[in-house]
């Protein structure tokens, strides 16, 4: 996961301790001027007129240049200069961690370059998809849309970063909103956003930047915008043969949950994204609901087991072609892929599938040996051999008294590889 922030990426990095960073924080926020005392400042009000703000704002929710607008003390005018001044002084984290002495202005610069360098947005969507997924159109669809709709009703040029799977559990930065579906997919929309970005949707969508913004009001807000988007996706979706049933916006606060649960056998998949904003970060993911968990016989009705299969193959052309295959396999509720033996040695210990297509020859260990180690750790593994040399595959199921219950030459067959994956299903 990439870092959201300057300040995160440093503690990191090991850049700088949290306590540092709570320092310079806390003296970045000492240095902002309030608007009264800005307003004061430039003579726009008196001390007095600024202390009986004061008072009247601890009565109320408002804030303090919207009560002297209304109080007759500044005009509409005063106040624009007033926030103007208030953000041009804004200090930077950078001047507050050379300021307290933690960093020098040379580091800052230096950590800044590269802090930037790691944050470049991934140009193209595709790029942002991890390898392996059944869903990769389905995801590209939604996050399509999502650039499409954040631009069209907010006004907001929304970018990714490399999206991750999480199956611990998901931070709430503060406000959360889930949109599920159901049919023949189940899982949930987010977006995922700190306070300060809530706020900001919330005056682009209502075109109102003195609009209150309660926790109400921006949770409406960043479901509509959810819902809108769910809506548009779910439609294109649906042209490709799915049943899907929307279920209407969950607005889930930090304050009531901290964190959402993710059950380990269904990860999140996150992507980190930013907006055009001061600290523009929020995520925006997919959570999958019970696709991997194993059912008894009772509870599903007797309906087929499903299935988990792991496809390893060194070649981005043949990973590709079988993960686009498996969608069409009825029973197959997920696949991934991997590009060498030590990576599908890692993913078989967290997937737990039923059944492997591997590769012979591969650039680290060699597909005999992966066979040999997988049915160590799982000896009921369903072993699919994957050849372009000419009686190596035979010599290989030969040699394995179990597991390998079928060979696919290259170029594959899809009839053939079909018949395959069946046979290793049954």
């Amino acid at each position: 996961m990439k870092p959201k922030f300057f300040g995160q990426f440093l503690v990191e990095r090991g850049y700088i301790t949290t306590n540092q960073l709570r320092d310079s924080l806390e003296h970045q926020q000492k240095a902002i001027k309030r608007i009264g005392e800005i307003a004061v400042e430039q003579g726009f009000m008196t001390t007095e007129q600024a202390e009986k703000v004061n008072l009247e704002q601890r009565r109320t929710d408002k804030f303090l240049g919207e009560l002297a607008v209304e109080m007759g003390f500044l005009t509409p005018e005063q106040l624009e200069v007033a926030v103007t001044i208030q953000k041009n002084n804004h200090k930077y984290l950078g001047e507050a961690l050379v300021e307290t002495g933690i960093l020098t202005t040379d580091q800052v610069e230096r950590y800044l370059d590269e802090f930037h360098e790691e944050q470049k947005p991934v140009s193209s969507l595709e790029k942002v998809i991890p390898e392996g997924l059944v869903e990769t159109d389905e995801v590209f669809t939604f996050l399509d849309v999502s650039v499409k709709i954040f631009r069209r009703m907010v006004g907001l040029h929304l970018k990714f970063g490399k999206g991750y799977l999480e199956n611990k559990k998901v931070e709430n930065l503060f406000l959360t909103t889930m949109v599920a579906f159901s049919g023949t997919m189940n899982f949930r929309y987010f977006i995922n956003v700190p306070a300060h970005v809530a706020v900001a949707i919330t005056k682009n969508l209502y075109r109102d930047d003195n609009i209150e913004c309660d926790d109400s009001t921006m949770g409406d807000c960043i479901g509509e915008l959810a819902n809108v988007i769910c809506g548009n996706a779910s439609s294109q979706i649906l042209e490709t043969g799915h049943k899907l049933n929307i279920i209407p916006p969950e607005l889930i606060l930090k304050s009531e949950k901290p964190s959402i649960e993710v059950d380990e056998n269904n990860p999140a998949l996150i992507f980190p994204a930013t907006v055009p904003l001061p600290a523009g970060y929020l995520d925006i993911g997919l959570l999958w609901e019970s696709r991997k968990k194993e059912r008894t016989e009772a509870e599903t009705g007797g309906e087929e087991k499903e299935h988990k299969i792991l496809i390893v193959d060194d070649s981005n052309l043949y990973r590709r072609q079988l993960l686009d295959l498996v969608k069409t396999v009825p029973g197959i509720s997920d696949a991934r892929a991997a590009g060498n033996g030590r990576e599908a040695l890692e993913i078989f210990a967290q997937f737990k599938p039923d059944i492997v297509i591997v590769d012979l020859v591969m650039p680290d260990i060699a597909g005999e040996e992966v066979v040999e180690l997988i049915l160590e750790q799982e000896s009921d593994t369903k072993i699919i051999v994957l050849s372009g040399v000419g009686g190596s595959a035979e010599k290989i199921l030969a040699e394995l008294e179990a597991g390998v219950v079928a060979i696919l030459s290259k170029p594959i067959d899809r009839e053939t590889a079909i018949d395959a994956i069946k046979e290793a299903m049954s």
